[in-house]
């Protein structure tokens, strides 16, 4: 008797690292053992590597071949680790199912055997509303993870003497745009009172900035007001 065929489907995303159990080869590994119990011929495994589980169908690349793959071999069966491999929102993960289900394909989840497919199903309520809260907690899950992320980013943002925002003039400390750089080093140098002669003040250096046809970082003119900010930022960082 011929074994069942089968596609395996594996996705990490930049936010999810092997640590967690849920690298690529260990995804890979759990599909084929699954496939070799179930007598089924596992005939590729799919993986889309630095893919966010929010992201649909048509903007996952390995995804995408898939299902042209499976709609030219007939494939009906579609091999997951977890239902948060499909996806980490709820309305991605019934949206991604149900477009599987309209070209015949069930999706089975190596790790319980459950058929995500009733995620869809009206006529199994108890099981849809399982799912869909699993589908819900995918989400919360993600979002926890993206959460966490961004407060360590901030941390260690301040810890290094600034916090997220918009990139001041210049760069930030260790992040120096060099174009910028050279700028504020001809206001230093514009600012600086002459032997003999009157210091300038900020609009006449904002206008000599305009006659040497530099431009600021959004391409617009120089004026008193951002000359003073440039100023007293390079004041700041060198305190």
């Amino acid at each position: 008797m011929a074994k069942q065929k089968a596609f395996g489907y594996v996705r990490v995303s930049s936010q999810e690292q092997s640590k967690h159990g849920q690298g690529i080869e260990i995804q890979e590994e759990q599909l084929r053992a699954f496939a070799k119990a179930g007598k089924m011929h596992l005939a590729e495994i799919f993986a889309d590597r630095g893919v966010s589980g929010t992201k649909k169908m048509r903007d996952r690349p390995e995804m995408a071949r898939m299902v042209a793959a499976i709609v030219s071999n007939g494939v009906g069966i579609v091999l997951v680790a977890k239902l948060d491999r499909v996806a980490r929102r709820a309305s991605v993960l019934r949206d991604t199912l149900r477009r599987l289900e309209a070209i015949g394909v069930r999706v089975i989840e190596t790790g319980t055997g459950s058929d995500l497919s009733a995620f869809t199903d009206d006529d199994k309520p108890e099981e849809k509303l399982g799912l869909g809260m699993r589908g819900v907690i995918a989400e919360y899950e993600r979002d926890v993870i993206a959460k966490r992320l961004k407060e360590g980013r901030l941390r260690k943002r301040r810890e290094a003497g600034y916090c997220e925002g918009r990139i001041p003039y210049g760069g930030r400390p260790g992040e120096e745009i060099e174009e910028e750089q050279r700028v504020i080093e001809l206001i230093k140098e514009l600012r600086r009172k002459p032997r003999g002669k009157p210091r300038r003040g900020m609009l006449k250096i904002a206008e000599e900035l305009n006659r040497r046809e530099i431009k600021t970082r959004t391409g617009s003119k120089w004026y008193a007001g951002s000359v003073r900010l440039v100023l007293k930022r390079a004041a700041q960082r060198k305190a």
